[in-house]
């Protein structure tokens, strides 16, 4: 592995030829049922995770198709799980791209301190018995190698993002500014701008944006939030209730957006 290059994005012209080569016949989708559980509640979300696995894995036994690779793309080791038991019955490699530190990510949750260290501790033992099963290891950069292949014992092959040119056109900021609305467009040019472009999760911690809003609300500075999560709707409220003019929160992560789209 290089040492260089982290986060190094990679560019694509096209991937109409890719899309074209699809068929919907070469194509399954599987629809997991699962109950309606709070999603930013922590262990609602474990319990989700432990549903989907073991219904996915009965629905894939079931299916007389087998395979060559399996690739698990997360949430792990949850899927991972899933793809060992398909490779243990139908035989098979699995693939295993992981662009996350479970359960590391729970030190940044708030809850029971006891309860954290136990998930930590056992999400770290079912990480060490799962990958010591894995064929190989993907992941997005060299950091994120390094700790992975430290843990792991395994050699990890690091694939950068690519990037879809036809969607995401690189631009100037000077020309960014003028597709934004007029009342945006005013405040960018005279204010200090702070943006968060991502997932609005517990792991993300996005209220601390709003605490650094209401501690700069005197000063020439614009927070701006682009993306969806399990915690937008609280964001939006507790926005409202503190009444703070100097962050939007944007339903769009479209340029063509408008100011008072909350």
């Amino acid at each position: 592995m290089s040492s260089t290059g982290f986060n190094k994005p990679v560019y694509s012209g096209s991937f109409k030829s890719i899309r074209s080569t699809l068929s919907k016949d070469e194509i399954d989708a599987l629809e997991i049922p699962l109950p309606y559980l709070p999603y930013e509640d922590s262990i609602s979300r474990l319990v989700q995770y432990v549903f989907f696995m073991i219904l996915s894995s009965l629905i894939l036994l079931k299916s007389r198709r087998s395979f060559d690779f399996y690739y698990s793309r997360g949430p792990q080791p949850f899927t991972e799980i899933t793809c060992f038991i398909l490779k243990l019955f139908k035989g098979g490699k699995v693939v295993s791209d992981i662009t996350n530190l479970w359960p590391d990510a729970l030190e940044y949750v708030r809850m029971n301190f006891f309860l954290k260290r136990i998930l930590i501790l056992f999400g770290h033992a079912i990480n060490s018995l799962v990958w010591s099963k894995l064929d190989a290891i993907v992941t997005h950069n060299e950091v994120m190698a390094h700790i992975l292949s430290k843990r792991s014992g395994k050699r990890v092959h690091v694939i950068y993002g690519v990037i879809d040119l036809e969607k995401f056109k690189p631009m100037p900021k000077y020309e960014a500014v003028q597709e934004l609305s007029k009342e945006l467009k005013e405040r960018f040019n005279r204010e200090f701008v702070v943006l968060y472009a991502g997932l609005l999760g517990p792991f993300q911690n996005p209220e601390v944006i709003l605490k650094l809003a209401q501690l700069t609300k005197n000063e020439n500075i614009l927070f701006v939030i682009i993306g969806t999560g399990p915690l937008k709707g609280n964001l939006v409220k507790e926005k409202e209730k503190q009444q703070l003019n100097n962050i939007f929160i944007l339903k769009s992560s479209s340029p063509f957006f408008n100011a008072n789209n909350i």
